[in-house]
């Protein structure tokens, strides 16, 4: 397995990330913000929160990876592609999170790449809370398009869908921290 690491701004987790094994996206009205519902491999649930600003961020890295991945074609086919992907995977059922669940707001994302697989670990002020989970290349375009949906329900601008194009095809192997 090969990994490359580099760092935007030094940053690093202080706490262990909670590994996250399933997880579900929905935009909440009321907060203006994604929320990530996500569930552990000991059961447990956590809700991060996740801003315009964070995503802005956050979104032109995911598709600079999916482009350099060869799924860019599948993800810039408009409104109707956006939407497609929203659904559960495999009709699976979306994560519930439970009365005791932890919530906390995202600032911060790290994003690594190894092999053919992006990792994003979402942590919270002062590195108090953090989760990590995995997104193999094949799982990552259905997971942008649900964030798509997510996006467009806010009706926030986010750059890079329209103007996939316009990225750079650089390598994007390594870790990147996006505030």
């Amino acid at each position: 397995m090969a990994t490359e690491t580099a760092s935007i701004d030094g940053a690093s987790v202080q706490t262990n990330p909670v590994p996250l094994t399933k997880i579900t996206l929905s935009y909440d009205l009321e907060q203006d913000r994604v929320g990530l519902a996500g569930q552990s491999t000991d059961d447990r649930t956590v809700k991060v929160w996740l801003t315009q600003r964070l995503l802005r961020r956050l979104v032109p890295h995911l598709i600079r990876f999916c482009r350099n991945s060869h799924l860019l074609g599948r993800l810039s086919h408009g409104p109707e592609g956006a939407t497609a992907g929203a659904q559960p995977a495999s009709g699976q059922a979306p994560v519930e999170l439970k009365q005791n669940s932890e919530a906390f707001l995202a600032v911060a994302v790290d994003v690594s790449e190894i092999d053919d697989a992006v990792i994003l670990t979402f942590r919270g002020n002062n590195n108090a809370s953090a989760v990590r989970f995995g997104l193999p290349t094949e799982t990552l375009e259905t997971w942008l398009r649900g964030l798509r949906r997510c996006i467009d329900q806010g009706e926030w601008l986010v750059d890079g869908w329209e103007t996939l194009e316009a990225l750079p095809t650089g390598s994007t192997s390594g870790t990147v921290t996006v505030h």
